[in-house]
This record gives structure tokens, C-alpha cells and sequence, in this order.
């Protein structure tokens, strides 16, 4: 009832052009939330919208608006208003009384609540332009339930923005506290359109923010959050003379203040979910070395797949903290496996949540889950990546050969191979074409790499310096992609009819190996891919620049290398896989060309013959 109602309204209600505020929306819900504020009593005689009487002007609206922010008459949650909600312009005399039959014909169901989550997700439709996150249904219900909240506990909510959390909360009985940044309509709109009482808010203050908060009503046992990742930093500091980062370090140190805020306030257990990226960060790590391992306050890392947020989304790190009941190790799952997603013509959803809180919850170790002592992450450069300990499923024909590793001799990496960077440019005046490696080379499993099919040309120069920097048979190529490092083989035989060869992209590293005796091109690229191999990857990534890979702190690799029998057994295992691949590839493209042609051509008629 309440989203037909509240469609309706929209379409009666005109456009303000000049705003990018959403103020045919914001304002229907007004005239909803009067509406049943009036049919529930909640607002004196002299202010209730009565059915009977027919409005007058459009401006009559606007003054019964004004008239209860004036008054506070709606108890303990007032709108807060702007100019353009209250002005609905000239309304036609027929939209005034359209307007005015559908809340007569609606005005006794209003006594009912908008159901939580039918009116958040009509909120999200409207407000998610204006960059609020808005989080998905199943990562909500994880969050609450890994907290264990319980009935009239106080849980403590810091950078609340789409007020999921604080719903969610209620809905166990607790009562949520609520911090934001900016001021948000949402919480007055639960309590009079939804009746979610007990939400408590205030406004997250500069000077207050990564410190203790005096304004918690009592002692939160649980704390629940979402660090956002499209927060407006510098609006938030822009009231501000005095604020506590300066404008060029709001941008690199705002995920380790918002973690410090937390930990400052947190009492017994917090559940923090994190952009992916955050995890990788430098900075970040070594605050979980400051603050977090020294005192075993990490119960479970869970990395959550890409796009759950919104399509284009990265992947989501979520974190149990606890306070007073520290484990010798750490739970890792990976949450990213296929097992636990649903594509839907939504996007993704975390179908598979439940099994995630029980394998967090017990503790478990599967295929999924490890626990790892705090010892091996402090040894880790301490890395909370889940992908360092974690082997991903799609390894599994390999997983046999991760044990030799442990019993091989380490070299460095820079002992091993040189270390090549693409130097040849494209030139508008080249005639020589070459194939390059992009990002989307590294999209298959563990087969040779694949240019993308474009080409680009180089001149003379290029062609002279092509011996060195264009790539070689067997040539390693790393690449940052999407929060990780991708790493690929090039086949060992490279065309060369129509191009003069290939190139990695400009910020890709190529690895090319000294002495094949020592250790064979492929043994190298199956240790890389291995969980040891990605743990320093990723440890090189999160040090190095925003997309390429430093020089220096890759020679400094530790490289186990077996023995020629081993590495003769993974050849011919990786052999396998990219005969495997290769099959699949062609059929895939044999697929494509039966369905380019016409339908005779693939001997089906518009007939059948009965022999």
C-alpha cells in the first residue's frame, strides 16, 4: 500500500529542476509521514490532516509543514526540512485535489507501519545518487547476527548512513546508537513511517572523531559498522577551523581514525565491514600491528565477494573483534567462493550468509576456513588478506604439490630472474604492430596468456629495442588488478606473421628467468599463484604504488624451488589445465560461430519428416 501511495504522490508532485535533491521524494514522504502522524495522534487537531476538508492551495501544504517543525508536535522525531521541501510551487487546483483523495482513500491503512524493509528499499532508490551506502540485505543480517545482539542491549553504531544497521537492531530488540556525519532524514522517517523506536543519533564532530565519545547514553556492549568508501571527507571537515587532519591527510589516514574510533568505544564485540582495498593498505596494517595483534582482539577475518554493493563494487572485508576473550589464532574464511553467491538480475546476493556466520560462530576449519596463529600473521607482515591463507577452490588441482614448497630451498626472486618493464611506446608514427597484454589477458584460470586481440604500433626505435622489452616465451607477467595482483605465462610459442611480437601493458612487470635449469618458467608461476607465492604478492602490492609493483621489494621475494622431479610434475600438471582451458576456449568460440549463422546452415529446417 505504502509504496503504490507513495508512487502516486511523485507523479502529482513537480520537478524542482535547480536542486539535485530528490524533492518530489522527499516531499511525498512528508505528506505520507503527516498523513499517519494524523491518523495515529500524533499531532494536535488544530495540525492533523483531516480527510473531510479539501486544501485549498498548494501553499497550505507547505504550512502545515512548517507549522509542526515550528511546534515539535511529532513528538520525539521531527523532520528536518529544507526550503525546497517546503515549497511544492503552484499546484494545480486538480493535483491539490488528487493529492488530497489519495490520502483521504488511503487514510485509514495508514494506522499500519511501511514494513522496514519495503520502506529502505524504496529509500535506497531514492537517496543512493546522493552517495549514502546503502547496504545489502543478507550483509545486514551477517552483521547483526555475528554480533549476537540481544533484547534491550544498547549497540553502538558509528558512521551509521543508510540506517539498515540501526533498523536491523531493533528489530532484535536492542537499541541502537547511532553516530552520523552529515544530518539524515532517515531515522525521523523509521520512526514515523516504520515505528523503529529507541534510535538514538547524534553527529560525528571533527574534533570527536577517532577518540572516545562522550555521548554514548550508557555503556555499548556491541558495536556494529561500515566504513564507508564514498564519503565526501572534506565536507566533513569543512565547518571545521580547527579539524584534526588536515585536508591532505584526510584521504590516507580516514580508515585507521574510523578503526580507532571504534576500538576507542568498543566494550565487548564489534563487527566492522571494510572496503577490500582498506585491508591492503599500508597504513592500515601497520595499525593492526599497533593496536589490534599485540592484543589478540581479531576473532575472524570474512573477505566478502565484488559486487554486492552495486555491480562495479570491490570485494568487502568483514572483521570480529572482541574484547576480553582473545584466542591464540584467527579464523580466515573465504566468503568470496561461488558456494555462498546468487546472481540475480538485481546483482549479487550473499545467499549463503548463514553458513558464513555458522562457520565464524563455531569456529570452524573446512576448505574454506582456516585458523591461523597470530604468531604466522605477525610473520606475515601482518596481513589480514584472507586470500594469504585461504587456497581458493579453483587451485584445486594443485593443492597436492603446495606441500613441497615447505621442503624446498628458498632463493630470492631477484637470484632467479631479471626484472623487465615495457619501455617501447606507442607512436603515432610506428608501422610495425604488436599484440599487448591487458588487463583482461589474465581473465581465464591457469592457462597461457592471451592478447586481447588490438593491436598497436611502434616505430624503428621500438623495433630495435624490441629484443629486450617486448615479451619472451615463457615471460611471467604480474599485473595490479582489482585489489590483487594477477599473474600470468606467456605460451611458449609466440606468432609472429602478422605482428612483430607482444608487449606487457606500461604498468605490468615482467619476470623473466635467468637459467631454466635452475628453475623452469612454470614451476615459477605455480609458486607464484600458490598461497605462499600470493601472500607475498599481495605484501609487495599493498607497499608498492597504486598500480605498479616495486622492483626493489620484489627481487626480495623468498622463492622455494623444488627439485627437478617436482617441478617435471608440475609442468605436466599445469599442462594439463591449459590443455584443459585451451579445449574450452575453442568450443566457446566454436559455440559463438554456430550461433552467428543461420539456422539451415546448422541443419535445422521449420519441419520434421516422419520415417
Amino acid at each position: 500500500m505504502y509504496s503504490r501511495l507513495f508512487q502516486e504522490l511523485t507523479r502529482l508532485i513537480p520537478s524542482v529542476s535547480s536542486r539535485r535533491a530528490p524533492v518530489k521524494e522527499t516531499t511525498a514522504l512528508q505528506l505520507i509521514a503527516w498523513a499517519r502522524a494524523s491518523r495515529l495522534g500524533r499531532l494536535p487537531a488544530n495540525l492533523a490532516f483531516d480527510p473531510a476538508l479539501g486544501l485549498e492551495h498548494g501553499g497550505h501544504i507547505a504550512l502545515v509543514f512548517q507549522k509542526i517543525h515550528e511546534r515539535g508536535a511529532l513528538q520525539n522525531a521531527s523532520l528536518v526540512f529544507t526550503e525546497t521541501d517546503l515549497v511544492l510551487h503552484d499546484l494545480h487546483t486538480r493535483s491539490i485535489q488528487r493529492i488530497q483523495s489519495l490520502l483521504a482513500a488511503s487514510f485509514d491503512d495508514l494506522q499500519q507501519p511501511w514494513p522496514v524493509d519495503d520502506f529502505l528499499n524504496e529509500a535506497r532508490q531514492i537517496f543512493d545518487p546522493l552517495r549514502l551506502d546503502f547496504l545489502p540485505k543478507e550483509l545486514v543480517q551477517l552483521m547483526v547476527t555475528l554480533a549476537g545482539v540481544r533484547a534491550s542491549t544498547p549497540v553502538y553504531i558509528p558512521f551509521e548512513a543508510s540506517f539498515q544497521l540501526s533498523a536491523a537492531v531493533q528489530a532484535q530488540g536492542g537499541l541502537p546508537f547511532a553516530q552520523v556525519f552529515q544530518p539524515n532524514n532517515l531515522p525521523a522517517w523509521l520512526d514515523l513511517l516504520s515505528d523503529v523506536k529507541n534510535l538514538a543519533v547524534s553527529r560525528l564532530t571533527p574534533q570527536s572523531f577517532g577518540t572516545v565519545t562522550n555521548e554514548l547514553p550508557e555503556p555499548c556492549p556491541f558495536t556494529l559498522s561500515f566504513l564507508p568508501e564514498r564519503m565526501d571527507h572534506a565536507a566533513f571537515y569543512a565547518d571545521s577551523a580547527d579539524a584534526v587532519l588536515t585536508a591532505n591527510d584526510q584521504r590516507v589516514r580516514f580508515p585507521v581514525t574510523m578503526l580507532q574510533h571504534i576500538l576507542h568505544n568498543m566494550q565487548q564485540r564489534a563487527v566492522v565491514v571494510m572496503p577490500g582495498r582498506f585491508v591492503s593498505s599500508s597504513r592500515v596494517m601497520r595499525f593492526m600491528a599497533r593496536e589490534l595483534l599485540p592484543q589478540a582482539m581479531v576473532d575472524a577475518v570474512v573477505a566478502l565477494p565484488a559486487g554486492m554493493m552495486h555491480r562495479r563494487s570491490g570485494g568487502l572485508t568483514l572483521l570480529v573483534l572482541s574484547r576480553g576473550a582473545a584466542h591464540s589464532d584467527m579464523l580466515f574464511v573465504d566468503g568470496t567462493h561461488p558456494c555462498f553467491q546468487d546472481h540475480t538480475d538485481q546483482g549479487l546476493r550473499l545467499q549463503g550468509w548463514k553458513d558464513i556466520a555458522d562457520l565464524v560462530l563455531e569456529r570452524k576449519e573446512t576448505s574454506l576456513s582456516t585458523k591461523v596463529p597470530v604468531s604466522d600473521v605477525r610473520a606475515n607482515n601482518f596481513s589480514l588478506r584472507v586470500a594469504s591463507y585461504c587456497i581458493p577452490d579453483h587451485s584445486y588441482l594443485f593443492k597436492a604439490w603446495e606441500r613441497q614448497f615447505s621442503r624446498c630451498v628458498q632463493h630470492h626472486l631477484g637470484e632467479l630472474v631479471n626484472i623487465v618493464r615495457s619501455l617501447v611506446s606507442p607512436s603515432r608514427s610506428g608501422t610495425h604492430p604488436v599484440k599487448r597484454i591487458r588487463f583482461s589477458s589474465f581473465e581465464g584460470g591457469h592457462g597461457y596468456l592471451k592478447p586481447d586481440g588490438e593491436t598497436t604500433l611502434i616505430d624503428d626505435e621500438g623495433v630495435l629495442r624490441a629484443d629486450r622489452f617486448l615479451l619472451h616465451p615463457l615471460d611471467i607477467v604480474l599485473a595490479s588488478v582489482g585489489g590483487t595482483v594477477k599473474v600470468g605465462i606467456v605460451p611458449p610459442f609466440i606468432d609472429h606473421q602478422e605482428t612483430v611480437g607482444w608487449m606487457a601493458g606500461p604498468t605490468m612487470t615482467v619476470l623473466r628467468v635467468r637459467n631454466p635449469a635452475v628453475i623452469d618458467p612454470h614451476a615459477l608461476y605455480f609458486f607464484l599463484v600458490s598461497a605462499a607465492g600470493r601472500a607475498q604478492l599481495e605484501g609487495v602490492r599493498a607497499n608498492s604504488g597504486e598500480f605498479s609493483l616495486s622492483t626493489s621489494a620484489l627481487q626480495e621475494m623468498l622463492i622455494s624451488v623444488p627439485d627437478s622431479d617436482g617441478q617435471q610434475q608440475l609442468i605436466q600438471a599445469f599442462d594439463t589445465v591449459a590443455s584443459i582451458e585451451s579445449r574450452i576456449a575453442d568450443l566457446r568460440t566454436r559455440q559463438a560461430m554456430l550461433l552467428e549463422q543461420p539456422i539451415e546452415a546448422a541443419g535445422i529446417t521449420g519441419s520434421t519428416t516422419n520415417g
